[in-house]
């Protein structure tokens, strides 16, 4: 059966963020989806700090993104009835859910309406909380289409539910940097970068315990650290207390972090965890080599000695070693520079993931119509 009018797919998610893995799909689909789609978003809470601006996302894209903003999860009743609502009054053909509660709302929504459902996971299976496990785990899943945005989230979730779950990389939403941009700086002036939220999960304390051990061997860095949170305090305290704070920059958040990437060699990734990284990819697409350890997510596209540097665990020395020794080879920097750019470039181009994305929900939605 074919739909003789566009497939009107919802997203839920929790809470939108501009930068995030959720909204880098959401994104993506929207702006690149063709004629065929129509696309709403709900929010099961207000919208925290900085926010889409959805004027000019609605301006950008046209009449095909809608904002509809739930303003509690935790009134489980109210909100599917919310939803159910606006799937009837925008005739909604697919639910696409991501992350947290936003799973299990929509789970039961579309066992509620008999609709399919797609959930994207971005974090393996016991970042969750229990009840969300538990509750995919045991609800039926016919109409139900899984997928993970790295193969340690798929594998994870799918021996947990012990079902099938298809990978799904997310989008690189920015361009690929030049081959002039891939220069290699002065051997003694180490640029470094961090994109993230400065809380304590990403371990950003060890990125500039980077910068004192490369100034303890004589380097020259200059690290910037761009994001904001809960840590910056502790951060700035920690910077004083090694005496490197002029070697330090904190630039806050950025709505757009091109001009970071591209004036950095090394991207440095301390994180207790990852589902999937976007910030790394897109500094990979930019120029900038990742500095990371072995994280299973990241094993997708970053290979020691190939497209990063990989270390078995968070060993700032070893870290400071590697980063020298590879300012001595500008040559090997700038080979490895260019393999992490052309991996990230075949494996997440927007369009190839949006393609993906629109089978699903044609799929989807040809099952429920026959």
């Amino acid at each position: 059966m074919v739909h003789a009018r566009p497939i009107r797919v919802l997203h839920i998610c929790n809470v939108y963020f501009p930068h995030g893995s959720v909204e880098s799909i959401i994104d993506a689909i929207v702006a690149k989806s063709d004629y065929g789609f129509l696309h709403y978003v709900a929010t099961l809470e207000r919208p925290s700090v900085h926010v889409l601006p959805w004027s000019e996302a609605v301006q950008k894209y046209g009449h095909s993104i809608r904002k509809i903003c739930i303003e509690s999860r935790y009134n489980a009743f109210k909100v599917l009835s919310r939803l159910r609502r606006l799937c009837r009054e925008h005739e909604v053909d697919v639910l696409h859910c991501h992350m947290g509660w936003s799973l299990v709302i929509g789970r039961a929504a579309s066992l509620m309406l008999g609709m399919p459902l797609v959930i994207t996971f971005h974090s393996e299976c016991l970042r969750y909380n229990a009840a969300v496990r538990w509750s995919l785990k045991l609800l039926p899943r016919r109409n139900c289409t899984y997928i993970g945005v790295s193969n340690a989230v798929a594998d994870q979730w799918a021996r947990w539910l012990k079902y099938p779950v298809w990978l799904i990389g997310n989008p690189l939403k920015l361009s690929v940097c030049s081959d002039s941009q891939l220069q290699q700086r002065s051997a003694n002036h180490v640029r470094l970068v961090v994109v993230a939220r400065l809380t304590p999960v990403k371990r950003i304390d060890l990125a500039i315990r980077l910068v004192k051990a490369l100034v303890d061997r004589g380097a020259c860095p200059q690290l910037t650290i761009v994001g904001a949170g809960s840590e910056l305090v502790r951060l700035k305290k920690l910077a004083n207390s090694l005496g490197i704070t002029r070697h330090l920059e904190f630039v806050g958040f950025q709505s757009d972090v091109t001009q970071w990437l591209d004036d950095a060699d090394y991207f440095v990734l301390s994180s207790d965890y990852e589902g999937f990284c976007m910030a790394a990819i897109e500094a990979m697409a930019r120029g900038a080599l990742v500095v990371t350890h072995q994280l299973p997510a990241l094993a997708d596209y970053a290979e020691d000695n190939a497209t990063a540097i990989v270390t078995r665990c968070r060993d700032v020395e070893s870290w400071a070693e590697r980063i020298l020794e590879l300012q001595e080879t500008p040559e090997r920097l700038l080979t490895m520079k260019h393999s992490a750019r052309q991996v990230v470039a075949e494996k997440f181009r927007v369009e190839s993931v949006v393609k993906r994305y629109e089978a699903v929900y044609r799929n989807s939605a040809h099952r429920a119509a026959t």
